[in-house]
């Protein structure tokens, strides 16, 4: 992996990360206020094709803290999804409901394409 910034770290930081929970890990002096948190996800895919699927994607992808959606198209679907894992919807009707609020939603929207 690489992993790149405009100033080099200064010498003698560890760059190795160190396990602090499962699932938690830190990377830089333990001593040091934190000054970055990322959340880093991992793909699989059930599909015959998996390593052709993985050799397009690129090593690492770089995500900002800028939304991807509208906060009404957002708080549609996360409103649908808490309803279906914690408020007992089904998660077809959370589903169907959610769609029918985007379609409206999405009807008079007149933002940035959202592809």
């Amino acid at each position: 992996h690489v992993i790149e910034s405009i100033d080099a770290p200064p010498h003698g930081i560890g760059m190795m990360p160190v396990q602090l929970a499962p699932g938690r890990f830190r990377v830089g002096a333990a001593n040091e206020p934190v000054n970055l948190r990322m959340q880093v996800g991992l793909c699989s895919f059930a599909s015959p094709d998996a390593a052709l699927l993985v050799s397009l994607l690129p090593a690492m992808v770089v995500a900002r803290g800028e939304p991807r959606l509208p906060p009404e198209a957002y708080k549609i679907i996360s409103d649908a999804i808490q309803a279906a894992m914690l408020g007992g919807v089904e998660p077809e009707k959370a589903a169907a409901d959610a769609s029918a609020l985007l379609d409206t939603f999405l009807a008079s929207y007149k933002g940035a394409p959202m592809l």
